[in-house]
């Protein structure tokens, strides 16, 4: 036989480059991630109305109380305890961030041991929490700012406000978190509350 040249090799097949991160992957994560922490809120009915309801009782207790006036009528112009109602209203809002995430990592404990194998990723977990607790603090201090202002005849600070109770419940919610991870225990999580609070207030 005859040793003829050797045939040429197939051309390689083309593989098309894929991304580093599938990002409808990515986006299907992330969004039950986030269904999933607000229906975990929703469906706990008295957690819920006690989340929504203390903003409106705190508020109508604390505007009624500096309502008072010595002469029996209350007159915005001379009401120097404003400032007190703002300081008072920051104190309030950084509880009730605190409150309501101070447990919220440690209850979902559980799922996160069985879910560390599908590949969950912790930031997309932290930030679906973040989320479904901002949208409640949003609620809650629209309620306080509403019910406190309107007692107390605050007219033109809505979104003033409203952005700074906001911000100070956000940094609540962050600090919850943050003790709902290193702690195990819910009572544990409830104690150290005061701990961080009252720094803040002083």
């Amino acid at each position: 036989l005859r040793r003829g040249p050797a045939p040429a090799l197939p051309p390689a097949p083309s593989v098309k480059r894929r991304f580093f991160m599938r990002w409808r992957d990515e986006w299907t994560q992330l969004r039950t991630l986030m269904k999933r922490s607000f229906m975990s809120k929703l469906r706990n009915r008295a957690n819920l109305l006690i989340t929504i309801g203390v903003a409106p009782v705190l508020a109508l207790l604390i505007a009624t109380i500096l309502r008072y006036s010595e002469r029996g009528e209350y007159d915005y112009a001379s009401a120097y305890h404003i400032p007190t109602f703002l300081f008072l209203s920051l104190i309030v809002a950084m509880f009730l961030g605190l409150t309501n995430s101070a447990d919220d990592i440690i209850r979902d404990r559980a799922v996160l041991q069985r879910e560390r194998n599908l590949n969950v990723r912790l930031p997309y977990y932290v930030f679906s929490k973040f989320m479904s607790l901002g949208f409640f603090a949003v609620v809650q201090c629209v309620l306080f700012v509403l019910i406190g202002n309107y007692i107390l005849e605050i007219r033109g600070m809505f979104w003033v406000d409203l952005g700074i109770m906001f911000m100070t419940a956000m940094g609540g919610v962050a600090l919850g978190l943050v003790v709902s991870c290193l702690v195990a225990d819910p009572k544990t999580a409830s104690n150290i509350v005061p701990l961080v609070l009252i720094p803040q207030i002083i």
